[in-house]
Parts: C-alpha cells; sequence; structure tokens
C-alpha cells in the first residue's frame, strides 16, 4: 500500500466509520501523520502498549494506518506505522453498504464529528491543567443569499487550500485541526 499521509481516503465501508468512532484510534491516527512506534503512541496518547495494539489492528484491518518499517530495538522487533491519509472524505458507496441512508447519515455525522469532540475535549483538559489553549471554539448561524453561500463556500474552500498546499515543515510548527460544517438549515 502507498502511504500519502496528506491525501484523502474515501470512505465506502461501514467498518471504516467504526473504526474511527473511538477516541483512542482518533488520537492513534493524529500521533501516526508521520512514522511512529507503538511504544511512542503509548507514551503520546498515555495508554498502555498491549491495550493499543487491538485498536492499531482495526485500523491496519480498515486500511486507515498502515506499517511502513521496523526496527530492531534490543531483543525485540518494533513496528512503525503511519495513517494512510491525512483526511477523510464520504463515499456515496457509504449507504448502499449501510443499506439506510437515515443510519449511513447518522454513522458519517458521527465520524465528521468524534474527532472534533475529542480535541476539544482535550483542549479543555489542557485549560484545567492550568495550561492555556490557544483553540477557538463557536458556532454561528448567518442568513445568507444563495449567492452569498456560494461565495462563501468558494472563498472558505480557497482559504483552506491555501493553507494546505503551504503547508509549514517548520518543527516549531503545530497542526490545527479545523472541522467545519456549512450547511442550510430547514426553516420551519
Amino acid at each position: 500500500m502507498t502511504i500519502d499521509p496528506h491525501a484523502a481516503t474515501m470512505l465506502s465501508r461501514v467498518g471504516q466509520l467504526e473504526a474511527l468512532a473511538s477516541p483512542v484510534r482518533m488520537r492513534i491516527l493524529r500521533y501516526a501523520a508521520a512514522p511512529i512506534t507503538v511504544a511512542e503512541l503509548a507514551e503520546r496518547i498515555e495508554v498502555p502498549q498491549t491495550r493499543l495494539y487491538y485498536h492499531i489492528n482495526q485500523l491496519v484491518e480498515e486500511e486507515l494506518l498502515a506499517q511502513v518499517d521496523s526496527r530492531k530495538s534490543g531483543a525485540r522487533i518494533e513496528r512503525i506505522y503511519q495513517r494512510t491519509a491525512a483526511n477523510y472524505q464520504l463515499s456515496p458507496e457509504l449507504a448502499q453498504s449501510v443499506g439506510d441512508d437515515r443510519k449511513a447519515a447518522e454513522l458519517a455525522a458521527s465520524l465528521m464529528l468524534e474527532p472534533a469532540r475529542v480535541e476539544v475535549e482535550d483542549s479543555i483538559e489542557r485549560l484545567f491543567r492550568g495550561e492555556k489553549p490557544e483553540g477557538s471554539f463557536s458556532r454561528t448561524v448567518v442568513r445568507l443569499s444563495e449567492e452569498e453561500f456560494r461565495q462563501f463556500k468558494q472563498r472558505f474552500e480557497e482559504l483552506i487550500s491555501d493553507f494546505s498546499a503551504n503547508r509549514s515543515e517548520d518543527e516549531d510548527g503545530k497542526s490545527i485541526a479545523l472541522t467545519v460544517a456549512l450547511v442550510p438549515l430547514e426553516e420551519g
């Protein structure tokens, strides 16, 4: 399997959504943007290595994580893993594999919102420990014409594309999570 950690993975199977439904697995994928060992993951996530293997195996089985290398560490071989993509996009085939459009939509929404929930929880936990998180949390509802909505969506996508294309390889740079849902609300 070719690893392009900056590419997108099309999610078309329920198993992929279920694999992404765990806060532990979402943290594994966050830290596995670059090659990482299970010992390094255990230290960062603060979960015992023995417990991580269950989650790693699920991610590997669903092709969301892959072993990219191994190295000798004392008498044992350490496996090195990396996520297979930077982000996930929903395939129209997902609804067909679920067999129920509503259930597929619920699973997909959980997939999109669970990582944000985990990231916000982590940031709030740092706040409770006395650290000062730099994040910003907001939810806004605005009224836009069809044309304003089209322009907003286009400008927003261009902004994200510009920052993604020019991403910093600076060691001091920070990974920033952005979860956005631009959805027209039904009036009534």
